[in-house]
């Protein structure tokens, strides 16, 4: 394998990494009428594809508008995005749904709340076969995961349960490598199947061309659970210092605008992900429809949310912090 793509997703691996540190981008600025003092709110997402639907509010430097700035941070880990909004150094933050679960129930006495679901879930089931592949043709054998004990994990198990499987008795689940191992396995042809996320699943495609996709986990999801669609996966935490509703109102109306303007415009939106350093333009462009970005209030995500933690807590509470969040994680504005 060259060099180029090696180095590629040595840069996508660095998303789900341990160690690497946040960053500073420059800051944006919204319009609101009607507020009476100045206000700035930080906000930050996870440096991969959480980041994609914050995008243009990123990377587009507007006019002072009317009282409210906001400033930008890409940060490198869940860890760190979680140390950063627990101490007060971020005032908004993009994050995984169970991570969000395990926020508030570790600090529910600070009022830590969603204030939007703003990505779905982002993972896919890979083959080299040519033959007419289905979940039956793994009984008694292995498939390659991700992070044990993780969301993929709990959502492959959930997936395989439903189609008559059980993990460690119909199929064995192997955890042996990292993220961006197991990419590079498959993009190498070293192994034959692999559960990955984007952009992940982009590399591997883009680098291996007997590799395909046998399964949508999120469609897989939407069957199984009778929901039809696709199950929430990234969710805008807000601290509770913003109480102001015109305020959430008018971030939230922006980072809605972001991800229509991301769909609607893949090429202009992919220049913009390789100017922050995200990923190259290339990949990202390629990811960004199975990136699955889209925007729903709490109100109109409650119902979904509340099903899929179900699922992850009934495999193992300690996955969203050992309760089901209730009401007031949902907030209104």
């Amino acid at each position: 394998m060259n060099k180029i793509l090696f180095s590629t997703i040595a840069l996508l691996g660095a998303i789900f990494s341990l160690s690497a540190q946040g960053e500073q981008v420059q800051a944006s600025d919204i319009k609101i009428q009607n507020l009476v003092k100045p206000v700035h709110i930080r906000m930050a997402a996870l440096k991969g594809p959480t980041a994609f639907g914050m995008i243009r509010m990123i990377d587009q430097v507007e006019s002072p508008g009317n009282n409210i700035t906001l400033s930008y941070e890409l940060v490198a880990t869940p860890q760190d995005m979680v140390a950063r909004i627990s101490s007060g150094q971020v005032d908004i933050a993009a994050m995984p749904v169970n991570l969000a679960a395990k926020l508030y129930n570790k600090m529910r006495a600070k009022g830590y709340a969603i204030g939007a679901s703003v990505g779905d879930g982002v993972i896919y089931a890979l083959t080299t076969s040519k033959e007419n592949i289905t979940w039956e043709s793994f009984r008694g054998k292995t498939i390659n995961s991700i992070a044990k004990g993780s969301t993929p994990d709990y959502l492959t198990q959930y997936v395989l349960n439903g189609r008559g499987l059980k993990e460690g008795k119909d199929v064995t689940l192997r955890f042996t490598y990292s993220h961006q191992q197991l990419a590079q396995m498959m993009a190498a042809g070293k192994i034959d199947n692999a559960i990955l996320p984007e952009p992940l699943v982009t590399m591997v495609l883009n680098n291996n061309p007997e590799a395909r996709i046998f399964s949508d986990m999120q469609k897989e999801w939407g069957e199984l659970s009778g929901t039809g669609h696709n199950y929430p996966i990234s969710l805008a935490v807000v601290s509770p210092k913003i109480t102001n509703k015109e305020v959430l109102d008018a971030i939230f109306s922006a980072y809605e605008e972001s991800i229509e303007w991301v769909l609607n415009n893949p090429e202009k939106a992919a220049s913009a992900i390789e100017r922050q350093g995200i990923m190259p333009a290339a990949i990202a462009l390629k990811a960004i429809p199975r990136c699955n970005l889209n925007f729903s209030k709490p109100a109109e995500i409650k119902k979904e949310l509340e099903l899929f933690y179900d699922v992850l807590f009934r495999f193992d509470p300690a996955s969203i912090g050992g309760k089901l969040p209730d009401d007031q994680f949902y907030l209104e504005y």
